[in-house]
């Protein structure tokens, strides 16, 4: 599903208001793990104001924490996956619904998505 039927309405609003500054911001924030650190991770999106929010997941970790962890922080507008070939199936994280912008330092498209996911089919 779309991520933002998960995200509820303040957080929607709260994200509006950002997107009226008129200059584009660039945020990095570093967490000690998916859950951990929320708070202040909010505290400094809502003084930063960030035009967008990506968010780099391990391509391993499951969907379903990476859209809570979303959900938590109001939502997340791209997802940069790291580590693709630590797991067979790295497009399960497109179940998030969530787009993912880039793979492995490498902005995606069907070719990179094509080749990813053949590399991984195992012919019986």
């Amino acid at each position: 599903g779309d991520w933002s039927s998960d995200v509820c309405s303040s957080d929607l609003e709260r994200r509006r208001s950002w997107r009226r500054r008129d200059e584009v911001s660039f945020v990095a924030v570093s967490l000690p793990s998916i859950a951990a650190g929320t708070n202040w991770a909010n505290d400094l999106l809502d003084g930063l104001e960030p035009t967008q929010i990506w968010a780099v997941a391990h391509a391993g970790w499951k969907p379903d924490d990476v859209a809570a962890w979303s959900r938590r922080l109001g939502g997340f507008d791209a997802l940069a996956l790291e580590r693709a070939d630590d797991t067979i199936s790295p497009a399960a994280m497109l179940a998030t619904g969530i787009p993912v912008a880039r793979v492995d330092a490498e902005p995606t498209s069907a070719e990179v998505w094509a080749d990813l996911l053949c590399d991984r089919i195992v012919v019986a």
